[in-house]
């Protein structure tokens, strides 16, 4: 990064400079404290130090690239999870901090090969939480009924095709490190 930029010039200056040697080194631990929280293998410390050791290794040009990239890749995971269940998903709707910014929805709808959407409100959790309230309380029929009412999109980003291809071999990539790693972890 150049002094004198911004963060939001630095990273719309790399928007188009996929590399994913940079951002793989990060996507292992990311994964792991992901499954730590939900499903944890046993005996697996949970270390930044992956994390530390990427940024960095000389070949690590973009790190603030690599960190947005890797918590990319983590919520695509979340995505096939969805999709594996068979739900059909055309659309990805995005809300807080990182929606706001322009670089990282773009990175969402490529990474995802999805339409991404922002919302109206960024309290995306609180906001679900007090409609699901509602429903439960009988102002809406229908959790259905409660979003069509008061879920507002204001923006969308299409994925671009190109970059499309470029994060999915990366993320297949990405796939693999885990399972890869696994052994290598406890010994860091």
């Amino acid at each position: 990064m150049h002094l004198g930029r911004s963060f939001g010039e630095a990273l719309a200056h790399r928007r188009r400079q996929v590399n994913h040697l940079d951002a793989l080194a990060l996507q292992a631990d990311l994964l792991q404290q992901f499954l730590r929280v939900f499903d944890s293998p046993p005996g697996v410390e949970i270390t930044f130090q992956v994390m530390t050791i990427a940024l960095q290794s000389p070949g690590c040009q973009h790190p603030i690239r690599a960190v947005l990239e890797g918590v990319t890749y983590s919520q695509k995971d979340c995505l096939v999870l969805i999709e594996g269940m068979g739900a059909r998903v055309d659309k990805v709707r995005l809300s807080g901090g990182g929606a706001k910014s322009p670089f990282w929805r773009q990175m969402f709808a490529d990474a995802f090969n999805k339409t991404i959407a922002t919302l109206e409100t960024q309290e995306g959790s609180a906001y679900g939480a007090g409609l699901l309230a509602m429903v439960g309380s009988g102002h809406f029929p229908s959790v259905e009924a409660a979003c069509r009412a008061a879920v507002r999109e204001t923006t969308t980003v299409t994925p671009d095709a190109a970059t499309a291809a470029a994060y999915a071999g990366g993320y297949d990539i990405y796939t693999q490190l885990y399972p890869a790693l696994q052994a290598i972890y406890p010994k860091l």
